[in-house]
């Protein structure tokens, strides 16, 4: 059966092509649960619809590093094209692909191994006119970039709910910047994804001890750091506390646990369960996975199986028994629960917080919340509720909250390692690293770790606006990232002065500016923005020449 898009769909679909016609990639970010596969099948539908190549169909390629969510995309891109367009996989455990109008492909598969280039000895540079990548913020992962640089599509799509990287590797250098951006926190607000009751469990504090600390720091002037805090305040919950607390809601339940270890430790308390993780073979977690889907098994434990686009729109119960460190995994690991089907009223989220990390996203994201909601909503110390939305609080997790900030507020420069290995000591800075408060809105000098780059800003823009090195960005030319230094291969070919303005050390690799290029295999001369020979564009004579 066919289905149709949602209003924001719509508009997500309609602001991608209105890209395409300006250029040639393009990035759009949607929150877990918002169906940006099913926005990807549209796009793929306009493609079929107004482009024939050489009196044939054009073809599209989708691509993703996980097997489920390809064999699942499949099943999204044919309630939207129907049986009129054909499909084809390409990965580990099937190769189906000569001639089909969309292709789902592995990036695993496709890259081959040290000895053989699966996607060169498959398919041509240009095979594809439509290339659709999944989980786009991989992009730049070793068995992503190589796959993404060697095809020439005429449109590159980007899709994913978390663009940004833990590691701070911007994937908008591939595709641009978002056209699209709903985050989880304006699908939440504008009652996109389902009712969300979000329920903060504090059970594991040591009650005295952050009592004695919230004065002391609160009311006094105690210095502590969030390690500290960690070590002081929280404390271990036996495991069958927990289990009994889950059991008494009655529903179909997925349970994220620290370890691999911790899921096989507290699978005994919850009868029935099953587990899912990457240590067990891909056909076992898809037993598991199709006997939650079909309603057989009532609770999943998983570690990080479901942190990316496998969907269970069914799941009424989301439980946090682990805090990662990282908000990617966190946002992915919340959405599993969210997407709205007939019949059901409500997704429950058991956070049983057990780090001050997990306390600061959860504020954070409750304030981005309520500054999208447009309709009204209550708060208080305790909770926060609209029409779409329910936030459950503690009188501990509150005085967590207030302690986080007020260390935050008293945070030396030194007190912050990534800050501190970059800024620069006095005489360049008038003051030391621990005699300046991390947020200072004073400009003051920095030196980047990876390149060198001397910058002069504030230390609020560093934390708040999360600025980081311009040069890193490739928005200013150094000694270290000129084209000269990180793309030697190309100023082999890059012209000299008075053919180009500037010579190669003086220019970036990534210029939108059109060059001047000679070629070393033909002697060719054409003009071509320093992007595109980046992304692997050659010599166009030498092109043909190769074709015929």
């Amino acid at each position: 059966m066919k289905i149709t898009m949602h209003n924001y769909q719509r508009k997500a679909h309609v602001k991608i092509w209105k890209a395409f016609v300006r250029k040639k990639r393009v990035l759009a970010v949607m929150a877990t649960g918002l169906g940006k596969t099913i926005v990807a099948a549209f796009c793929a539908l306009t493609l079929f619809k107004k482009k024939i190549r050489n009196g044939k169909r054009c073809r599209v390629l989708f691509l993703c590093h996980d097997n489920g969510i390809l064999e699942q995309s499949v099943e999204e891109f044919r309630k939207v094209l129907g049986k009129k367009y054909s499909f084809g996989i390409f990965h580990g455990q099937e190769k189906v692909y000569d001639e089909v109008d969309v292709l789902f492909a592995s990036f695993q598969t496709l890259g081959g191994n040290k000895n053989r280039d699966g996607w060169k000895e498959a398919f041509l540079e240009d095979e594809f006119d439509f290339v659709i990548v999944d989980e786009s913020h991989h992009s730049h992962a070793g068995t992503y970039k190589p796959v993404i640089d060697y095809f020439k599509p005429r449109y590159l799509l980007g899709i994913t709910a978390t663009p940004d990287r833990m590691d701070k590797k911007n994937i908008r250098e591939i595709f641009g910047k978002e056209v699209v951006n709903y985050p989880l926190e304006k699908a939440i607000a504008k009652g996109w994804l389902t009712f969300i009751e979000y329920q903060i469990i504090t059970d594991n504090l040591n009650t005295p001890a952050l009592q004695k600390l919230a004065r002391e720091v609160l009311h006094g002037n105690k210095r502590v750091s969030i390690k500290q805090l960690n070590e002081t305040i929280f404390v271990k919950v036996r495991d069958e506390e927990i289990a009994k607390r889950i059991m008494e809601h009655g529903k179909k339940t997925l349970i994220f646990c620290e370890s691999i270890l911790h899921t096989k430790n507290f699978q005994p308390f919850i009868p029935g369960s099953e587990i899912c993780h990457s240590k067990r073979s891909y056909r076992e977690n898809q037993k598991v996975l199709q006997k939650f889907r079909d309603g057989k098994t009532q609770y999943v434990l998983s570690v990080n199986k479901f942190n990316e686009g496998i969907d269970i729109p069914d799941v009424e119960l989301v439980v946090f028994l682990r805090c990662t460190d990282s908000e990617t995994v966190f946002w992915q690991q919340l959405g599993r629960g969210l997407r709205k089907i007939p019949g059901k009223k409500k997704v429950v989220v058991l956070d049983f917080v057990a780090n001050c990390d997990r306390v600061a996203m959860i504020k954070d994201l409750t304030k981005r919340v309520e500054g999208g909601s447009e309709g009204g909503f209550m708060k208080d110390a305790l909770y926060l509720s609209g029409k779409t939305f329910k936030f459950v609080f503690s009188e501990e997790f509150r005085e967590i909250a207030d302690i986080i900030n007020k260390i935050k507020l008293k945070r030396r420069i030194s007190d912050i390692p990534e800050l501190a290995a970059e800024y620069m000591a006095p005489p360049k800075n008038l003051l030391p690293a621990e005699d300046v408060v991390a947020g200072t809105n004073k400009k003051v000098w920095w030196k980047c770790s990876k390149c060198g780059y001397e910058r002069k800003i504030s230390g609020n823009s560093r934390i708040k606006r999360k600025k980081g090195c311009l040069a890193c960005v490739g928005r200013v030319v150094t000694e270290n990232n000129n084209l000269s230094v990180t793309h030697p291969e190309l100023a082999r070919e890059y012209m000299a002065p008075p053919k180009n303005k500037l010579p190669a050390n003086e220019v970036l690799a990534g210029t939108n500016d059109k060059v001047w290029w000679k070629c070393l295999k033909c002697g060719h001369e054409w003009k071509a923005a320093g992007n595109n020979r980046a992304r692997g564009k050659g010599c166009p004579k030498w092109r043909n020449h190769k074709k015929q």
